[in-house]
């Protein structure tokens, strides 16, 4: 599926570019990682959703001993999904005037986010040190790869909107490579996550590392 949204966004983005419309029949608004509101934008808040309901059982199973990180971390995760879906980070953004000169800190959101990241990641860090080597890294790894993508990324993308604008950036292609990058790294890297959290819920309740689901 991430395959598959990766392919229709460079489509449109690539018609969009050529033809110069910015509409295409509703196509750009709907497919674009470019926009926040769009299908792109709704699988990532979903999967989100489902990483948070696999902590929740954890929460549950593990009740004994880590309950309570379970829990934040259902409820960070939850967070997530709802700023995927409705982009609260970008309202940092509107504090104060930006101008070119601000350069990588052109989306400011990405200092008192990048901020929140490294608590988190001090108040996870005992506990994602108890957990078994495969789920520990295989979780390490989707960290890494999510906070590369979603605020490594943003810093040069920041730059070419700062210099030519967001209308003209969207119309370049080194603009689009980095956005395409950005959406596709936080999407991969949840699905290692929901792979490490759902392999580790398999350990504690003593299954085989496949998981089957039941449907009625």
């Amino acid at each position: 599926m991430i395959f598959v949204l990766v392919l229709a966004h460079l489509a449109v983005s690539w018609l969009h570019i050529q033809s110069g419309r910015d509409h295409l029949l509703g196509l750009t608004s709907r497919l674009q990682f470019l926009t926040e509101s769009s299908i792109p934008a709704f699988f990532s808040a979903v999967m989100l959703v489902a990483a948070a309901a696999i902590a929740a059982l954890l929460a549950r199973v593990d009740a004994a001993r880590d309950a309570r990180i379970w829990t934040f971390i259902t409820l960070l995760l939850l967070y997530m999904a709802v700023d995927e879906a409705t982009s609260i980070h970008e309202v940092f953004n509107n504090l104060g005037d930006r101008q070119a000169e601000d350069g990588a800190l052109f989306y400011v959101w990405v200092v008192p986010f990048g901020a929140l990241a490294l608590i988190c990641a001090g108040i996870l860090l005992p506990f994602w040190w108890r957990l078994p080597p495969g789920t520990k890294w295989w979780l390490a790894g989707a960290a890494a790869l999510f906070i590369t993508s979603a605020i490594g990324m943003e810093l040069p993308e920041s730059v070419v909107v700062a210099q030519y604008g967001e209308e003209a950036a969207f119309m370049r292609w080194d603009f689009i490579a980095m956005v395409t990058v950005e959406e596709a790294g936080e999407m991969l890297a949840v699905a290692m996550a929901i792979r490490a959290l759902l392999h580790h819920l398999a350990s504690l309740r003593g299954d085989s590392a496949t998981l089957r689901v039941s449907l009625p």
